[in-house]
């Protein structure tokens, strides 16, 4: 099951927002090209993903945060022109030729921060962070308390 979820599942679902997100920059910029669009989009997913990792909490705020700034974007360049979206919309097959090399990118890449973090939890690398953090957050505390009696 751990194998299904996180070598398999997991990959596509990623894969399936890389591509929602090439699209919405495909329609968003004006003269990139193809190639340069989908290094972007793939750049990024890999990105947030391996900030997931690291902190789930920022991929999260990472991930929040890109579409409004698409969105920004989009409307103060006043890049919404019906004609091209048409003409971006017509590019897209020709993306599938090109797609299976960042499909692989995206695997490779969640296969290999997936054994780090097993990595991480077989020896425990993630109780030392955590008691690190709990250490300066308790001395944090306690010179907030001296602060407060002076």
């Amino acid at each position: 099951m751990y194998i299904l979820e996180y070598l398999v599942i997991l990959p596509i679902v990623v894969f399936l927002w890389f591509g929602v997100f090439t699209f919405f920059l495909m329609l968003l910029t004006k003269s990139l090209e193809l190639q340069t669009i989908l290094v972007i989009s793939v750049t990024i997913v890999a990105a947030i993903r391996m900030t997931a990792y690291y902190k789930e909490e920022l991929a999260r705020d990472l991930a929040k945060l890109i579409p409004l700034t698409l969105l920004t974007v989009a409307i103060s360049q006043g890049l919404f022109d019906f004609q091209k979206v048409i003409n971006q919309i017509q590019i897209i097959p020709t993306l599938f030729s090109d797609i299976w090399t960042y499909l692989i990118f995206i695997v490779l890449i969640e296969i290999f921060l997936r054994i780090i973090d097993i990595i991480f939890v077989a020896f425990d690398l993630y109780k030392e962070e955590e008691v690190k953090a709990e250490d300066t957050i308790k001395e944090e505390k306690e010179e907030e308390k001296q602060v407060d009696k002076i």
